[in-house]
């Protein structure tokens, strides 16, 4: 969708390009940054879970101990997170206790951290760690196509005058091509930039969106304000390292710590309860 309608315009507009260099020179680095963001987005990892050993049947994974047979017959484990009650869910394919905000992706068959969606165009999944790098992308192809759209309408508004629209055709159909193109393209590139700024201002995803998590935007736990929610996508929080010392780790024979443990007195609950009720009426 890029390189080939780009290599048509290098070759339909060349003569205009050579009167204006200027206009090769910025195409050129548009061009480049949304091919490098291109490969980095296929390559890179958007966030993927690490998955368990699945070497072992479900339920003998989770009857190995109790806390995980817990786990296996509910499914569901309550925790809070900013003064709300949310589940996280447990994940069958990839053995783990999902985070909040963590999805699980059919087509790659791993969970993946703040999942967005899987993109077909890149053959991977956007996510935490990839969707800034994916955000830029867009914007780049959408200056990229802007400015194509702009060059070939200028050269074919110079030079189409007092000709037939057969000579415009077989003169010209390289730019014609691309112009066309080009204006069908922005409209779905811009539809997805602003499809995304509604997304990054709101701090949702579009698994969020479409599975309507947040059926209503002020219910977001996770909207920090449009302000904040754009700087953490574009300059991110950074966490100061904290420099830890190292400590020897001294083995305790088994003996030791159970004579620790049958040293303490043991405390009867009815005792306890016993005494608190005496307090109370005191």
């Amino acid at each position: 969708m890029i390189i080939g309608p780009q290599i048509v315009f290098y070759v339909s507009n060349a003569y205009y390009l050579k009167e204006f260099p200027h206009h090769a020179i910025i195409i050129s680095a548009l061009f480049i940054a949304s091919i490098y963001l291109f490969i980095k987005l296929v390559i890179s990892n958007p966030g993927f879970m690490i998955v368990k050993d699945k070497t072992k049947s479900v339920e003998t994974f989770f009857q190995e101990t109790p806390s995980r047979m817990l786990i296996f017959q509910s499914r569901y484990v309550c925790s809070t997170k900013m003064a709300r009650f949310q589940l996280m869910k447990f994940c069958r394919t990839c053995y783990i206790l999902k985070p909040f905000r963590v999805s699980h992706c059919r087509i790659c068959g791993v969970c993946v951290e703040k999942y967005d969606h899987h993109c077909p165009w890149l053959g991977n999944c956007i996510g935490k760690k990839n969707y800034r790098r994916f955000l830029l992308f867009l914007v780049t192809t959408l200056c990229l196509i802007i400015y194509d759209f702009s060059v070939s309408v200028a050269y074919l508004n110079q030079e189409i005058h007092g000709i037939t629209v057969n000579q415009a055709i077989s003169n010209y159909g390289g730019t014609i091509f691309v112009s066309i193109y080009c204006g069908v393209l922005f409209f779905l590139v811009l539809s997805l930039v602003c499809f995304h700024g509604y997304l990054v201002c709101n701090n949702m995803t579009t698994h969020e969106y479409f599975t309507k998590t947040w059926y209503r935007p002020h219910y977001n736990p996770y909207s920090l304000g449009c302000f904040m929610n754009f700087w953490n996508i574009f300059v991110g929080v950074r966490n100061k390292k904290v420099k830890t010392k190292k400590v020897r780790h001294q083995e305790i024979a088994p003996e030791v710590l159970s004579s620790a443990f049958e040293d303490k007195p043991k405390v009867d609950a009815n005792t306890v309860n016993i005494t608190r009720i005496q307090q109370k009426n005191e």
